[in-house]
């Protein structure tokens, strides 16, 4: 007789390849059989993690076959189509040979789907052709009552529909518990009311119920309603339909894509801006970090109010900088936040480049926004950019919430109404409601939605056939206006851009004025500090003047050219130079010979007066040349005491941190697993495929097809050339719960070494029944008994041979 590891041990190369992409958790650590494979496959953790990715048909699908399987010999594709959709009106009992008339194709279609796709994740399997079954402990990984089902009744199955002798309540009480939950509270001295005149008229159809099997008592105060009793009153169906996704609700309707676009495009401009802020004042003066780690409130109080940013908004953004890895926080023991050295080539980036970087990284990361200032599991509040403030679940949280909306285009969705869509995608992992709703303000805030609705063609459907493509920098690009060059300068300046200034007149509007508002058009003043803050970045009166002439559509206006030269007149009065380093030299003699050496020329040494040195060079390069010159130089702070250990260098940038391990989205560089060294590999040692594995690993894709055949061959030779034992005998470790769920899935009886509390093993044949909370209860037939045993002190399992 097959059996669900069969199914997975003789299956060809490209199912295995289709499982191990579909559940890669399958393949991490590789196992190194694919017996072993088989028994990870049925683990209550995996499955449970496979279910979770289902939609609600999906589930549905799943749940239907478990169920039947229970109830009938053999579960075929179009008893489950009959079970969720409906029996033709031709007949009212199900079977693989009615009829599928009335069936609407589509909703048929959906279902043949969903098994194909239950399928390929081994959630289904088919002992023989046409037939379905569940795979090994599958109701393991369901709650209490699958599609609203209990358990199966002890007693056979009484005449149905009701009779009309039966009490009128009696009807009532059946349906109320037809589709869930099964299970009823009755009163406790139910049997002592009867034939009190007192008693309720629902307690004498409880007990009529009970008397002729329709419920059956669990105990003294709970009946249940026995699955083939609910399945006979449901019309031998186990949903009610097929479902489907949910409407759209919306009330704001769908948005026009230029609207969308704009919003967007003006979103990503501010927040790229705003980041190239944030990094320059760290760069200036790095902020102090909290001993527990994260941005202390007084510093995004001050931050905020320098860059005209809310609270919120400073500490989003300083968020996805992080994420970016653009900041980060010293290693030093006083941390402080500061730039890193990506922060250069992140600058010298186009507008879409750098919000393609900042996007991506926002999409995988699983850093939460939207849980600073809330209280942590010690009662402590959340503070931005804190280690702790992360959940790798939010990374497919995030492609789940993005894949809704581009189901959507054009609409803009409430965080209610992507999570309903959700709760229909996967209803098994369905986030909080405040989760989707800070993703859904983090995307605002990137530029990734504009008024509520995903930017056109940031997601498209891949070329592939199946999933989406991700392409931030062309969507983006499309949604940017087209950049002008044009200013009008007003006489009383101010200056307006009508559209989008390229970036050369960006670049000196922002370094000579201040903005006054953006949108449509950019609005800007010119002040005495905006013009002081073009001459600090080296410019000049004539060379700002011609620079704005270049640009402006009208002659520059008298009162604007007054300010520059104006400025200009005081500008430079007073100079500031920066001197890293310097020197005392009493001796005359000595101060000349410094003075005129190629090596502290190239140092940056000069003359500050008649016995003092300035260098632009650290203490720690000076010192060095001062000692090969052998002038045996002193430390001094800044009293003049002197020190003994030398000034530190001057704070650079911080290297970026190593990268954390977290969820990705897709699938992995290498889309063949190491653990689908295939053919069969049956008990072949996993130290014996180590080094294939490596080699598959490392493998390019053109030069993985090769390098797979040699594995297959490799494993062939070994199979061959085993002992028998070890080619037909299972594994005893992790790979007896498997044995022990098949037996239960075909009825078998097996032979069980149990262990006792002192480690002595007795064999016993014994029928597994359930196995529940890691107990396995058996049935001992020859003793007529039943016995119940932690899974763990079973020490092996063997099929009992049916011949003897």
């Amino acid at each position: 007789m097959a059996t669900f590891s069969d199914s997975i041990r003789f299956a060809q190369q490209d199912r295995l390849v289709r499982l191990l992409q579909l559940r890669p958790d399958l393949a991490s650590p590789s196992p190194g059989t694919l017996y072993s494979l088989a028994a990870r496959a049925t683990n209550s953790h995996s499955m449970t993690r496979a279910m979770a990715g289902l939609d609600n048909s999906q589930l549905q699908v799943l749940e239907s076959v478990v169920v039947l399987a229970t109830l009938h010999e053999q579960v075929t594709s179009d008893l489950v189509c009959v079970a969720i959709l409906g029996a033709p009106s031709s007949s009212d009992a199900p079977g693989p040979d009615q009829g599928t008339e009335t069936q609407d194709p589509r909703e048929r279609q959906t279902i043949l789907d969903a098994i194909a796709h239950l399928s390929d994740l081994a959630l289904l399997w088919a002992p023989e052709p046409g037939i379905l079954r569940g795979a090994a402990g599958i109701e393991e990984a369901f709650d209490r009552f699958p599609a609203g089902f209990g358990p199966l009744g002890v007693h056979p199955t009484p005449a149905l529909p009701l009779p009309t002798t039966a009490p009128v309540q009696a009807s009532a009480i059946l349906q109320a518990m037809l589709w869930g939950p099964p299970v009823g509270l009755v009163p406790a001295n139910l049997f002592e009311q009867q034939n009190s005149h007192a008693e309720p008229a629902t307690s004498g159809a409880l007990r009529w119920l009970l008397t002729h099997h329709y419920l059956e008592l669990i105990d003294p105060t709970h009946v249940s309603l026995p699955r083939q009793v609910a399945y006979g009153l449901r019309h031998n169906r186990t949903h009610r339909g097929l479902a489907t996704p949910p409407a759209v609700t919306s009330a704001t309707g769908f948005v026009a894509d230029p609207q969308i676009q704009t919003e967007s495009a003006s979103a990503a401009a501010d927040l790229v801006r705003q980041v190239a802020e944030l990094i320059s004042a760290w760069e200036a003066e790095p902020s102090p970090a909290l001993r527990s780690g994260g941005l202390p409130v007084r510093e995004v109080k001050q931050l905020s109010n320098a860059l005209d940013l809310t609270a919120a908004q400073l500490q989003m953004i300083s968020e996805f900088a992080l994420a970016a890895k653009l900041v980060r926080a010293s290693d030093s023991a006083s941390q402080v936040f500061a730039p890193t050295v990506q922060v250069d080539a992140w600058l010298q980036k186009d507008l879409t480049a750098r919000w393609e970087q900042l996007v991506l990284a926002w999409l995988n990361s699983s850093r939460m926004t939207w849980q600073i200032g809330q209280l942590d599991d010690r009662a402590q509040t959340i503070a931005a950019l804190h280690p702790a403030n992360h959940q790798t679940g939010v990374v497919r949280l995030r492609a789940a919430v993005l894949k809704v909306l581009a189901n959507h285009p054009g609409q803009s969705l409430s965080a209610a109404e992507v999570s309903e869509h959700l709760a229909w995608q996967t209803p098994r992992a369905l986030p909080p409601m405040d989760w989707v709703a800070g993703i859904l303000a983090e995307a605002a805030a990137l530029g990734v939605t504009g008024a509520g609705a995903l930017l056109p063609g940031l997601l498209v459907p891949a070329e592939s056939g199946t999933g989406w493509a991700f392409t931030p920098a062309k969507a983006l690009g499309a949604a940017l206006p087209k950049p002008v060059q044009e200013i009008f300068i007003q006489g009383d300046l101010t200056a307006m851009v009508p559209g989008w200034p390229v970036a050369a007149l960006d670049a000196l509007l922002s370094e000579c004025a201040q903005v006054e508002s953006r949108g449509g058009a950019l609005t800007v003043r010119f002040t005495p500090a905006s013009i002081t803050k073009a001459f600090d970045s080296g410019r000049s009166a004539q060379g700002l003047l011609q620079e704005l002439q270049m640009y402006s559509l009208t002659p520059i206006p008298q009162p604007l050219e007054y300010l520059i030269l104006d400025v200009a007149r005081n500008h430079g009065r007073v100079r500031v130079g920066s001197v890293s380093t310097y020197i005392r030299i009493s001796d005359p003699v000595i101060m000349a010979s410094v003075l005129g050496s190629p090596a502290f020329a190239a140092a940056g040494v000069f003359a500050l007066g008649s016995d003092v040195l300035g260098a632009t060079a650290d203490v720690s390069t000076v010192l060095a040349l001062l000692r090969e010159a052998k002038l045996a130089p002193a430390v001094e702070d800044h009293t003049g005491q002197i020190i003994t250990a030398d000034r530190l260098t001057p704070q650079t940038r911080l290297p970026v941190a190593p990268a954390r391990s977290e969820a990705t989205l897709g699938l992995p560089a290498h889309p063949v697993p190491a653990a689908t060294i295939l053919a069969d590999k049956r008990l072949v040692p996993s130290t014996d495929l180590s080094q294939l594995v490596g080699q598959l690993v490392s493998a390019t894709d053109s030069e993985q097809p090769m390098v797979l055949d040699t594995a297959v061959a490799t494993v062939d030779s070994a199979i061959d050339t085993a002992p028998p034992a070890v080619r037909e005998a299972p594994a005893q470790t992790g790979q007896t719960l498997l044995v022990l769920r098949e037996a239960i899935d075909a009825g078998q009886e097996l032979w069980l070494e149990l262990a006792d509390s002192k480690g002595r093993i007795t064999r016993r044949k014994l029928k597994p029944l359930s196995i529940d909370s890691g107990r396995l209860r058996a049935a001992d037939l020859a003793r007529e008994s039943e016995l119940t045993v932690s899974v763990h002190r079973v020490a092996g399992a063997q099929a009992v041979d049916n011949e003897n």
